[in-house]
């Protein structure tokens, strides 16, 4: 659920940056879809891996997944649960963009059913392919959000090992020995001793 989250306000906040940067022609949307604009020509853009050969508009690209894989990073747990983030990251651009190609063309759903398979099929592939760019951040935040996290993790106590009087030892430390029943801890014994 967690990568589920992340990947959306992953994919939300990459497709409305990407057409704030590009800004591209606007596609006319049919009313009341229209204000959903730069999440659905977003996606088309996210998911355009030719902008990584075009001088122009490569920083702008990898930036956009940059921001993408940080957040994508904020939600992951581990390297492997970043991958999973960054996958749904995918999988909403290419039903964001799905849902523009249908919006753009009414007969697109009613038309030749293998044709619109592969087209669904072959969005799906460009959106998660190009969501992995977001791994080049991601990976790295959860590596650090990982030793800040260790950092402030208690230390395990060394072995404990308690020794009594009469020669018992304990791999505890119990209040009251088991053996000659000496008290091995009087303020603890205190906290416990019920009052008459």
């Amino acid at each position: 659920m967690r990568n589920m989250i992340g990947g959306i306000i992953g994919a939300i906040i990459g497709t409305i940056c990407i057409v704030f940067l590009r800004n591209p022609e606007p596609i006319t949307y049919p009313s009341p879809y229209d204000i959903l604009s730069p999440l659905l020509h977003g996606s088309i853009l996210l998911q355009d891996l030719s902008m990584l050969f075009l001088f122009h508009g490569l920083l702008g690209y990898l930036l956009v997944w940059f921001a993408v894989g940080l957040i994508g990073g904020i939600f992951s747990e581990s390297k492997w649960n970043t991958i999973r983030t960054v996958f749904w990251t995918g999988v909403v651009i290419a039903i964001l963009s799905i849902i523009s190609m249908i919006l753009e063309d009414s007969t697109f759903w009613t038309g030749d059913q293998n044709e619109r398979n592969l087209i669904i099929l072959f969005q799906f592939i460009k959106s998660i392919g190009a969501s992995m760019l977001a791994l080049l951040s991601a990976v790295p935040v959860v590596l650090v959000k990982k030793q800040i996290l260790s950092e402030n993790e208690s230390i395990a106590p060394p072995i404990i090992e308690s020794t009594c009087e009469c020669g018992a030892v304990f791999k505890s430390n119990p209040i009251i020995c088991s053996e000659c029943g000496n008290v091995l801890r009087p303020k603890a014994l205190e906290l416990i001793t019920v009052p008459e």
